[in-house]
């Protein structure tokens, strides 16, 4: 039937506007994503300033007591402990096995994150001279997202902690982990005999599924380093931990890490596991969720939305067909109607009367 091969032909047509539609939304979505994510990382190269990271560097190396820490017999190493709220574990965990490392010569600098009175009173119960404690007037502050707050947490706290460091050395714990003994003693070997600026060793941490799995990579990969297996030359503390880090979504220990890489920092990984981690749900006060950065979160409802879009063309090409389908059922059903009256006997009388009407209606004057 005419009016049905129409409505195939427009059936067809429609489906193949769908799919350019399907094509080039998709191609949009990619070309955004590539130019948002250009401006991010350009943002992001303008917040840590390459460039004065690379002097100040060059700095450090040509300053007559740049050497000091690699030819120190005894040097001394400051470990900062960055806290908000685990009194009971900064005086039962991270401290003692600060306190007890194989290497002595140490000083451990504890910063509150505007912290209670309890880990105030925690820390001056430990009763060892090396332990010093110092009190942020405020929390942050941090972005209300969690997982922003989650990426900048402990910041304020560990440039206060840098600043406030005597040591050759600077190391960092969480206020809820341990130090195996040897853990300063292996560091510091190995970055003395190498002459290292930063080094780090094995990671060894607890998957949701209760076993433990052992991470190493080299150079450093996100995900498979933080900054409590490391050790790093004191002269490195002009590279700051950045709250601006949060707004790109990048954890503040990733941060300084990867801006170390970019200005040519020398650095090495240990073969030796030097800590057990075991994940907060919490990391002190709010809850982490994993992500891949802001703009590839918005890539990824982009790519929702596409699908979205794509499901809702099929569903509308399943109904276009679903409805010439029907037509050409009904077509078929009105043929076969048509058929059986025509073969019928009535058909067959009236087929004189019928002649003479068609007659009749082309005698009809502006008839022909």
């Amino acid at each position: 039937m005419a009016t049905d091969g129409a409505r195939t032909a427009e059936t067809a047509h429609l489906a193949s506007r769908i799919g350019l539609l399907e094509t080039r939304v998709s191609q949009l979505t990619d070309e955004v994503t590539r130019r948002l994510q250009t401006l991010q990382d350009a943002l992001e190269f303008l917040v840590d300033d390459d460039p004065s990271g690379r002097r100040a560097l060059a700095e450090l190396r040509d300053d007559p007591g740049y050497a000091t820490p690699f030819i120190a017999t005894d040097p001394l190493v400051s470990v900062i402990i960055p806290t908000y709220d685990r009194a009971d574990s900064l005086r039962t965990r991270s401290i003692p096995s600060v306190l007890a490392q194989s290497h002595r010569n140490l000083e451990v600098v504890v910063v509150g994150d505007h912290a209670s009175a309890a880990v105030s009173e925690a820390v001056t119960r430990v009763q060892d001279a090396r332990v010093s404690f110092h009190n942020l007037t405020i929390n942050g502050p941090y972005d209300a997202d969690s997982y922003r707050a989650w990426c900048a947490s402990g910041t304020p706290a560990l440039n206060a902690g840098l600043a406030r460091a005597r040591g050759d050395w600077i190391a960092i714990i969480g206020d809820d982990d341990t130090y195996p003994e040897r853990h300063l003693e292996i560091l510091l070997r190995f970055a003395q005999e190498r002459r290292l600026e930063f080094v780090y060793g094995g990671l060894r941490q607890l998957a949701d599924d209760g076993s433990w799995m052992t991470l190493k990579a080299f150079p450093p990969q996100l995900g498979r380093i933080n900054l409590q297996t490391s050790l790093l030359h004191s002269g490195l503390r002009f590279l700051q931990f950045e709250l601006a880090h949060a707004v790109f979504e990048v954890p503040n220990d990733w941060g300084i890490i990867r801006r170390m890489m970019r200005i040519g920092v020398r650095m090495g990984q240990t073969d030796e596991t030097v800590i057990d981690y075991i994940p907060s749900r919490r990391h002190g006060f709010r809850e982490e969720r994993t992500s891949a950065g802001p703009l590839r979160r918005r890539d990824s409802d982009a790519q929702a939305q596409l699908v979205a879009l794509q499901e809702e063309c099929a569903r509308l090409t399943g109904r276009a067909a679903a409805a010439e389908q029907a037509a050409q059922a009904a077509g078929l059903e009105l043929e076969r109607r048509l058929d059986d009256v025509r073969s019928s006997l009535s058909w067959r009388v009236t087929a004189p009367l019928r002649a003479a009407m068609r007659l009749i209606r082309d005698g009809q004057p502006g008839r022909r």
